[in-house]
């Protein structure tokens, strides 16, 4: 059985570390129960720096807190058992390792065939990677709308 979400709309990051502020966007643009978010005033507000990243441990929280999402910190094993539990109602932010650094993309599909779908804001595309990839790139910072 697969798990699908509306598709959200394709946001391109701003800066070269501005990837939460963009799937930010892009998640209140296709979920009307989030405030609506831009990336400027988001990276203004949060950014560390000129390059537009943040710190996600000690950013996340703060930012969680502020939209009404809840949020956590998940081993590479729970996240099969998290897009089951909480994909029906409510796209996800993921925020995985990259190199030494931390993505975040917006998952809005889960399908039987184990591949995950999502929205990536480096370069602006929607792409699809089976399940194995992700496994491989915990652990991960989650949000979703509770």
């Amino acid at each position: 059985m697969s798990i699908s979400r509306h598709r959200p709309p394709i946001v391109r990051q701003t800066h070269v570390d501005s990837c939460w502020a963009a799937v930010l966007e892009c998640w209140s643009l296709v979920d009307g129960r989030i405030p609506r978010q831009q990336q400027q005033p988001l990276i203004h507000h949060w950014g560390e720096g000129d390059t537009g990243g943040i710190t996600p441990a000690t950013k996340i929280p703060i930012i969680a807190a502020a939209l009404g999402l809840a949020w956590g910190g998940f081993p590479a094993d729970s996240l099969v058992g998290y897009l089951e539990d909480h994909l029906p109602e409510s796209h996800i932010f993921c925020a995985y390792t990259r190199g030494e650094f931390t993505h975040a993309i917006l998952i809005y599909r889960f399908s039987d065939r184990n591949n995950l779908s999502y929205m990536d804001p480096d370069g602006g595309h929607d792409r699809w990677k089976e399940i194995d990839w992700f496994l491989d790139r915990g652990p991960y910072v989650l949000m979703r709308r509770p």
